[in-house]
C-alpha cells in the first residue's frame, strides 16, 4: 500500500472527480470549509454548480445521475439538508444513485455539554436539556442505502468510509448520505491513491451464487422450450442497455419496455412492441403479448404506476420468471428467491446460453399502434394532447434525452415511440411535481460532461413549473440549451380530472407570462433564449419545422396552450380507478 496525506476535503473531491464532473448544491456556513477544496481542481476535473435552493439541487443531482450513473450535491446543516429531503426520497423511490453530502456542526459543538444550542438545530423539548446534534442524521435512514458520519477520532478510516459509500450508492442505485462536521475538511488524513473504487456487485449486493445459478438454469430451460418467448426490460437494467439490445437483436425475441425503463431497449428494433403496463399498456401491445408463451421480466420494478393492475395482472396466467435487483420469482406471485441480482443474472445468462437451442422467431409485421390512430392533423385546430403527441413524435430525434415532468403528458408519453439511443428522465412513480426543471439542468450538464450528442427535451406542466421555476436562472447562468415544451392547461389538469374541476384549489397562483420569463432570470436582452406560444397545431408544426434553430445554443421555451380538462385517454382510465378508491 502506498500512503500519502491529504486534507479530507481535497481527498473527497479527488474521489468524486472519478465518478462525476459536476457537484450541485447551496453554500451554507457549515459547508463552506468543504466547498473551498473543490477549487484545488480545474473545472475539467470537477466543478461546482450552485443552485437556487436545496430541493432543486437534489433534483438536479438526480437528473445528472440518470445519465452518468452517479450524482452528487452538498447542503448545510439542518435548514439545507431538510429542504432537500423530498428530492432524496424521490431518488430512493426512483432508484437514482445520488450522494447527499451535508456539512454539519463542528465536533467541538457536538461534545460541548454546557452550550451546544447552535443555529439551524432544533432544541430539545426540555429547554434545559442539551440539543441533539444527531437528530437529522437519524432522520434520513429510510431515504438512504447507507449513511456515513465522519469523525475526527478515526482519521485512518475516512478513506474507506468515503470509498465504500460511493460504491454502495452506485451498485444499489440508491442515494446515500455523508455527514462531515464543519471543522474536518481541512484536517489531514492518510490515503492510498493507488486504491481504485471497486463496483463489484456480487460483493456489495451479497449475491447468492446458488440461487442465481438455479434461476439462470430454469430460465434457459424455459427459453429453449418456448415457441415465442418475450422479454420485458424494466428499470433495474438501466445501465445494461448495450448488452440487452445486443441480445435482443440476436434472438429477435419480442421485447417491451415499462414506464420507468424507457430508453433502455432500442425502440427502433423490429421486435420491440411497446410499453407494457398491464391494462394501460401501449395500444396494441397486449394483443401482441398474448402470443408470447414465456416471459422473462428482467430488472423487475413492480409498483402501482409501472405495473397497473397489480394482483389482477395478466402475468398471473403467464409462464414467467421475474428477476429484480435483489430477488427472483418463478411465476407471478410465486415463491421468492432472495439475493438474485438482474445484472449478475443476465451476465451469466448470456454467457451460458446456447443460441442454437433457442427458438427461431419471425419478425412480426405489425407492432403496437402508439398514437397512429389519432387521425389526420388539422392545422387550424386548437392543440390537444393527441395532436401534440403526434407532432412531438416527429420532433424527437436519435440520442435525445427526454425529461418528463409529472404532468398530464406523462400519461401520453407511452404512445410516442422513441428513436435510437434516446434516454428518459422522470419520476413516473414518486411523482413529485417540480422535478422537471432542475432535473433538466442536471441532465443538460451531464450531456455536456459526457459529450453526448442529443438534445435535452423537457415536457413541463404549468402547475408543476411554479414549484421550481427559479432554476431557469441556472439555465442561463450555466449556458445550457434544452428545449422546453411548457404545457399550459391553466392549472392542475391532472387533479381537475380526478376531482374538483371547477374548484379554486386546482387553479394556479397567476397566469404566468411564460414566453417572457427568462428575461427575469438573467436573459435581459433575449440573446440566450428563444420563446414562442403556439395555440394551434399549425403554429407549432411551423415553428418546429423551420422557425427555430435548434443548434444555436439557446434555451427554447415553447408554450403549448391546451384545454383545461384535456388529458390523455390513459389517464382517464387511471382516474376512474382513483375516483372509486377515493369514494370508498
Amino acid at each position: 500500500m502506498t500512503q500519502t496525506e491529504l486534507p479530507l476535503g481535497t481527498y473527497l473531491f479527488y474521489r468524486l472527480s472519478q465518478v462525476t464532473k459536476t457537484v450541485f448544491g447551496v453554500p451554507g456556513d457549515f459547508n463552506l470549509n468543504l466547498l473551498e477544496h473543490i477549487y484545488n481542481f480545474n473545472e475539467a476535473e470537477i466543478k461546482w454548480c450552485g443552485n437556487c435552493n436545496e430541493l432543486n439541487a437534489g433534483y438536479a443531482a438526480d437528473g445528472y445521475s440518470r445519465l452518468n450513473q452517479f450524482g452528487c450535491f452538498i447542503t448545510t446543516f439542518g435548514v439545507g439538508e431538510l429542504s432537500a429531503l423530498n428530492a432524496v426520497a424521490g431518488s430512493f423511490a426512483e432508484n437514482a444513485p445520488v450522494l447527499h453530502i451535508v456539512g454539519t456542526s463542528s465536533t467541538s459543538a457536538k461534545t460541548n455539554s454546557t452550550f451546544n444550542h447552535i443555529h439551524h438545530l432544533i432544541p430539545s423539548k426540555k429547554t434545559y436539556e442539551a440539543s441533539d446534534h444527531g437528530v437529522y442524521e437519524r432522520l434520513v435512514e429510510p431515504f438512504s442505502i447507507r449513511t456515513e458520519i465522519l469523525s475526527g477520532k478515526s482519521l485512518g478510516k475516512i478513506q474507506e468510509q468515503i470509498d465504500s459509500l460511493i460504491e454502495d450508492i452506485v451498485c444499489h442505485m440508491k442515494p446515500g448520505y455523508l455527514f462531515i462536521p464543519s471543522d474536518l475538511p481541512d484536517i489531514i488524513i492518510p490515503v492510498d491513491l493507488t486504491k481504485s473504487l471497486d463496483f463489484d456487485l456480487c460483493r456489495i449486493l451479497q449475491v447468492n451464487e446458488k440461487n442465481t445459478k438455479f434461476v439462470v438454469d430454469n430460465t434457459l430451460r424455459k427459453l429453449y422450450g418456448a415457441k415465442n418467448p418475450a422479454i420485458i426490460v424494466d428499470q433495474f437494467m438501466k445501465f445494461d442497455g448495450k448488452e440487452v439490445n445486443e441480445f435482443l437483436r440476436k434472438t429477435k425475441f419480442y421485447c417491451y419496455s415499462t414506464n420507468s425503463s424507457r430508453g433502455i431497449v432500442d425502440e427502433t428494433l423490429p421486435n420491440f412492441h411497446g410499453v407494457f403496463n398491464g391494462r394501460i399498456s401501449t395500444e396494441g401491445t397486449l394483443q401482441i403479448f398474448d402470443e408470447n408463451d414465456f416471459v422473462l421480466y428482467l430488472g423487475a420494478n413492480i409498483n402501482e404506476t409501472n405495473f397497473f393492475g397489480g394482483e389482477s395482472s395478466i402475468l398471473k396466467d403467464k409462464d414467467c420468471i421475474l428477476v429484480g435487483k435483489d430477488y427472483a420469482q418463478l411465476g407471478f406471485g410465486g415463491d421468492l428467491m432472495y439475493d438474485v441480482n438482474c445484472h449478475v443474472f443476465f451476465k451469466q445468462l448470456i454467457c451460458g446460453v446456447d443460441f442454437s437451442l433457442l427458438p427461431q422467431i419471425r419478425i412480426r409485421t405489425q407492432t403496437a399502434r402508439y398514437n397512429a390512430d389519432y387521425g389526420v392533423l388539422k392545422e387550424d385546430s386548437h392543440l390537444s394532447q393527441k395532436s401534440f403527441s403526434t407532432i412531438v413524435s416527429s420532433f424527437i430525434k436519435d440520442n435525445d434525452v427526454i425529461i418528463n415532468e409529472m404532468c398530464s403528458f406523462m400519461f401520453e408519453m407511452p404512445n410516442i415511440r422513441y428513436k435510437k439511443n434516446c434516454s428518459f428522465v422522470g419520476q413516473p412513480f414518486y411523482g413529485s411535481i417540480g422535478y422537471g426543471i432542475p432535473a433538466t439542468l442536471g441532465a443538460s450538464l451531464a450531456i455536456k460532461d459526457l459529450k453526448m450528442q442529443g438534445r435535452a427535451i423537457l415536457f413541463q406542466g404549468d402547475g408543476s413549473a411554479q414549484m421550481t421555476l427559479q432554476e431557469f436562472a441556472s439555465f442561463i447562468r450555466f449556458e445550457i440549451d434544452p428545449v422546453v415544451f411548457l404545457l399550459n392547461n391553466d392549472g392542475y389538469g391532472v387533479e381537475r380530472v380526478i376531482k374538483g374541476p371547477n374548484r379554486t384549489y386546482n387553479n394556479i397562483a397567476v397566469k404566468w407570462d411564460w414566453t417572457n420569463l427568462l428575461s427575469v432570470f438573467g436573459d435581459f436582452d433575449h440573446s440566450k433564449s428563444f420563446s414562442l406560444k403556439a395555440t394551434t397545431a399549425g403554429e407549432l408544426m411551423e415553428a418546429l419545422a423551420s422557425g427555430i434553430d435548434f443548434k444555436d445554443g439557446k434555451v427554447k421555451i415553447l408554450e403549448v396552450i391546451l384545454g383545461r380538462m384535456d388529458v390523455p385517454d390513459r389517464f382517464k382510465k387511471i382516474a376512474g380507478v382513483a375516483e372509486k378508491e377515493n369514494n370508498t
